[in-house]
C-alpha cells in the first residue's frame, strides 16, 4: 500500500518528470515534494524579492502582548521566532478537525519545472503557476482542486529557445480535481498522530528539534535544512494547537543557522516578518510569517548564488507561494 505521506507528496503539482538538477533545485518539495517541497501555494513569477519597509514599528510582532507598547526590531531569527511564538500561544488559528473533519488550506504560487533532454546544454526550465485547494480529513475521503493560471514563464531566453527546438512540447502542469482517500494521521517530520494525538502532543522546543534532527536520515540537502523545512512542513498544511504552533516556531529558533530578512510584506503586500536558512547548494528556503496571527503567509525557494545545473540567476524565486486562507471544515466545500 502506498504509504499516505508518499501519496500526497505527488499531490502538489504535475509539471514535466525533473531532471536530478531541478530536483535538488526545487527540492521536488512536498506534497510536499514534487513541486516538491514541492510541498507545497500553487503558483505568475510574483515577485522575486521582498519589499523591505522602513518602520520598525510595522514590526509589531508582540502587539497586545508588550503592554500596549511597539517592541524594537528584532536582532537576529532567534529572537524574532520567539515573539512569533509568543503570539501564536494567544492565537487559536483554525484549530485541529475532529477525524470526520477536514482541515482546509488554499494557496497560490510559481514552481520551477525542468525537461531534461539528451544533451543538458539543450534541456530548458519554466515557472509556473498554480492556484491550489485541499481538503484532509484524517477519517474521511479529502479533495485536491487546481488549476494553472496562466501561460508559463521562461527562466532565460535560452530556455525557451530550447524548448522550441525540442518541439514545443505541452508545458501545462495539469488540472482539475484529485479525489484522496482519507489520510488517517498527520504528519511532523516523520511522525504519524491521530487528531487526538495531535491535540496531546507536548514536547519541548529542544525535545522536537532533537526528535526531528535525529530522524532526518539523508533526506534533504543538509540536515539542519531538513529540520527547518519540517517545520515548514507542518506549518503549511497540517493543523496544530496553539501551544504545538508556538514550540514549532521555538524549535525553528534552535536550528543552527537561521536567518532573519526582516520586516517584509508577501507578495500580496501583507506585512511579515521572514526568516530563512541557506544551503550549501545556492537554495535558500524563506517563511513569511503573519506578525499577528503567527501563521505562515508566504514560502519561497530563492537562488541565492549561483546554483550548479540551474541558469537561474542570483534572487530568481524558483517556488514562491502565497496562503491564502486556512480553516476547519465539516464537507469539502469552500469555507
Amino acid at each position: 500500500m502506498i504509504d499516505e505521506l508518499e501519496q500526497l507528496r505527488g499531490f502538489r503539482a504535475h509539471p514535466p518528470a525533473p531532471s536530478p538538477a531541478a530536483r535538488a533545485a526545487a527540492r521536488a518539495r512536498l506534497l510536499r515534494d514534487e513541486r516538491t517541497r514541492r510541498r507545497p501555494p500553487r503558483r505568475a513569477v510574483l515577485g522575486l524579492a521582498a519589499t523591505a519597509i522602513a518602520a520598525a514599528a510595522a514590526i509589531a510582532v508582540v502587539s497586545g502582548l508588550d503592554e500596549g507598547h511597539v517592541a524594537p526590531a528584532p536582532a537576529n531569527a532567534r529572537e524574532a521566532l520567539r515573539r512569533v511564538a509568543a503570539v501564536a500561544e494567544q492565537r487559536t488559528g483554525p484549530g485541529i478537525p475532529r477525524d470526520d473533519q477536514y482541515f482546509y488550506v488554499a494557496s497560490e504560487g510559481t514552481e520551477l519545472a525542468t525537461t531534461a533532454t539528451a544533451d543538458p546544454a539543450d534541456a530548458y526550465s519554466y515557472l509556473f503557476t498554480k492556484r491550489r485547494e485541499i481538503w484532509l480529513s484524517v477519517d474521511r475521503p479529502g479533495l485536491l482542486r487546481d488549476h494553472q493560471a496562466g501561460p508559463v514563464r521562461w527562466v532565460t531566453p535560452r530556455d525557451r529557445e530550447n524548448w522550441i527546438a525540442d518541439g514545443r512540447h505541452d508545458t501545462s502542469a495539469g488540472a482539475g480535481e484529485i479525489h484522496m482517500g482519507a489520510i488517517h494521521r498527520y504528519y511532523l517530520g516523520t511522525e504519524r498522530f491521530t487528531s487526538a494525538q495531535l491535540r496531546a502532543y507536548d514536547p519541548t522546543p529542544q525535545e522536537l528539534f532533537d526528535h526531528l534532527r535525529a530522524h532526518v536520515g539523508d533526506a534533504g540537502q543538509s540536515p539542519d535544512g531538513e529540520v527547518f523545512v519540517q517545520i515548514a512542513d507542518a506549518l503549511r498544511e497540517s493543523p496544530q494547537t496553539p501551544r504545538l504552533r508556538a514550540t514549532l516556531y521555538r524549535a525553528l529558533a534552535l536550528v543552527p543557522g537561521v536567518q532573519l530578512l526582516g520586516d517584509v510584506h508577501d507578495r500580496l503586500g501583507r506585512a511579515a516578518i521572514g526568516v530563512a536558512f541557506t544551503e550549501h547548494t545556492g537554495l535558500r528556503q524563506e517563511l513569511l510569517l503573519d506578525p499577528d496571527t503567527a501563521e505562515v503567509l508566504n514560502e519561497r525557494q530563492v537562488v541565492a548564488h549561483p546554483v550548479q545545473g540551474l541558469r537561474a540567476s542570483a534572487g530568481t524565486a524558483i517556488e514562491d507561494i502565497v496562503y491564502t486562507k486556512r480553516a476547519v471544515t465539516d464537507a469539502t466545500v469552500r469555507p
